[in-house]
């Protein structure tokens, strides 16, 4: 489009016509149209109870536990600018994070998981193991910014003028010589009585992607041609068809049916959350797209979460994406277009992309792993790292579009002891879940990671199916078991110095390393049974849709993953 102006003192003149010039301007570049799309999501805010509507000092509150929620490092510098370092020194940063009262140790020791990137972001939290109280006013946070190989940079500061559930940015003491900036660490003090509630999460995989299709028909050529690929015309008809049957609960819900309990919440999540893998992303638009005309502002955001990305396999191309921002929204709406040419529905899947509101908070960096392949380590930390930001979340209803590996993975890792024997636990932990497959799970924070998944439940027609498939090619489409896989492109962690040395240390990255020295021969799993498939799901359009989804079990899967110990206990 263009954008016609009249020059200044010409406007009366024109009405009159007696003024021909026209000012034509060239029409918006995508980064200036999308900038009205993007934006910090409010979904990063934590609800604070305790202040009555005001804002409260950590030294003026007694209340739950003390949790740190880290934000983002900004400004880490790289390699290149430290003539010192040696040349073989990796650039992976790292948080740590303590409280010290009277030089004394406070509760206990916090650390985040290494990051392929100088603008390091993770937006998640852990417990710092104590309790708001008198004491706490006399506290001082401590925080290292750590690589590989140094402490990059270091931060102490009272708790006492710390607000609780706001953002703080602070830069941070470095003894590296001639910086231009600092480097500046922004998080927020949260308590967990506020934060950790019972909640229900819905994962959603995508629709059948183009490697999908080609891998159906071993069509190696259509496999290798791309990375990333994008949905099929079928993945697509299976995101519409997913949508239609949101659309007719919720129709049902506004007529004043009784609601579905198990649907309710999803189509009011409180958080969206997307990979940012194309097919992932593009089905979150087409089956949420429509709905978010009848949505709040507050519900049309969607949030870019790397940590939801399928695990990423040596020659699984459809694992690799090297998109940052906002070219991840260009490269979705590009073939967003090119999937709807000719289907009459060109403006309503603009329509659709334009509902939302992007949050590129996670991705405005290298948000994927080193190297070809991620290994077993890696994902574990990254699933933990998940799973944080699922029980420190700030809504009742969270949904995920992601994929099936990952998913897998995810449920067979944080089922609860209780259910884990439940057989449809069984097929999900083993088997794959289908294209457009939602199944819904009740989440109970309190556990932390010792089990949170209490209960799982297929929804919106998603079925259970005994078939198999050729599925050995990549993580995509095969669901095989990691319990054995180790690579040799692991990242090293950097061990705490003496200062901390004696406090007992909270990590992710650390208690999976430990654990696998420790990991025992997997047992063997036995067949799951095959339930009975479900009624017809609601349609609101009388064309014909994919057959519905079913769960996949892998064949190639023989034995039970390891179970990493739980940290940050409460």
């Amino acid at each position: 489009f263009f954008i016609v102006r009249w020059p200044r003192g010409c406007r009366l003149a024109a009405a009159m016509g007696q003024c021909q010039h026209v000012e034509k301007v060239q029409p918006l570049t995508f980064e200036e149209e999308s900038r009205k799309l993007t934006g910090r999501a409010k979904a990063r805010s934590f609800p604070f109870h305790g202040g009555h509507g005001g804002a409260v000092k950590v030294g003026d509150y007694s209340g739950g536990t003390c949790a740190f929620f880290l934000e983002e490092v900004s400004n880490v510098q790289p390699l290149d600018s430290q003539p010192n370092l040696c040349s073989g020194v990796s650039r992976h940063p790292t948080v740590v994070v303590w409280a010290e009262a009277a030089g004394k140790p406070l509760g206990q020791v916090a650390e985040w998981p290494s990051k392929t990137s100088l603008q390091p972001a993770w937006f998640s939290a852990r417990s710092l193991g104590f309790q708001f109280s008198a004491q706490t006013a006399s506290a001082s946070l401590c925080v290292e910014i750590r690589d590989a190989s140094s402490v990059l940079g270091s931060l102490r500061l009272p708790m006492k003028d710390l607000l609780l559930h706001q953002k703080i940015a602070r830069p941070l003491e470095t003894m590296q010589p001639g910086l231009r900036l600092s480097p500046t660490v922004s998080f927020q003090i949260l308590d967990c009585k506020e934060v950790l509630q019972p909640r229900t999460v819905y994962l959603v995989r995508h629709g059948e992607s183009q490697w999908n299709k080609a891998q159906g028909k071993l069509d190696i050529h259509g496999m290798v041609r791309t990375t990333d690929h994008s949905l099929s015309s079928k993945g697509r008809d299976q995101a519409e068809s997913l949508s239609r049957r949101m659309q007719s609960e919720l129709n049902n819900e506004l007529a004043g049916a009784t609601p579905n309990l198990s649907v309710s919440s999803m189509l009011r999540p409180g958080i969206i959350m997307a990979s940012p893998l194309g097919r992932a992303l593009q089905t979150a638009v087409i089956a949420y797209g429509p709905i978010l005309a009848k949505a709040s502002e507050h519900q049309r955001e969607l949030i870019l979460s790397p940590n939801a990305k399928e695990k990423q396999n040596l020659g699984g191309l459809d694992t690799h994406c090297t998109k940052i921002g906002q070219e991840i929204l260009q490269g979705c709406r590009e073939e967003l277009q090119s999937m709807y040419s000719g289907t009459g529905k060109e403006k309503m899947i603009e329509t659709c992309f334009d509902q939302f509101q992007f949050d590129l908070e996670e991705v405005g960096d290298r948000w994927w792993p080193q190297g070809q392949s991620e290994s077993t380590k890696q994902l574990q930390a990254r699933l933990e790292e998940f799973m944080y930001q699922l029980l420190f979340a700030s809504a009742e209803s969270i949904v995920v579009f992601g994929h099936s590996l990952f998913f897998q993975q995810l449920m067979r890792k944080y089922f609860n002891e209780s259910y884990r024997q439940n057989d449809l636990a069984q097929r999900l932990s083993f088997g794959k879940l289908p294209n457009c497959g939602v199944v819904r799970l009740e989440l109970d924070p309190s556990k932390m990671l010792d089990g949170p998944f209490l209960k799982a439940e297929l929804i919106l027609g998603t079925e259970l199916s005994a078939e198999g498939g050729n599925c050995a090619l990549t993580c995509c489409a095969a669901a095989h078991d990691t319990a054995s896989e180790f690579r040799a492109d692991e990242i090293v962690a950097m061990p705490v110095e003496s200062t901390i040395a004696n406090l007992p240390v909270v990590s992710g990255a650390g208690e999976a390393q430990k654990d696998e020295k420790k990991e025992q021969p997997a047992e063997p799993q036995s067949e799951p049974a095959k339930p009975e498939p479900p009624g017809e799901p609601a349609m609101l359009e009388t064309d014909p849709s994919p057959e519905p989804a079913k769960l996949e079990p892998d064949p190639n899967t023989k034995s039970k993953g390891r179970q990493v110990k739980k940290c940050c206990p409460l």
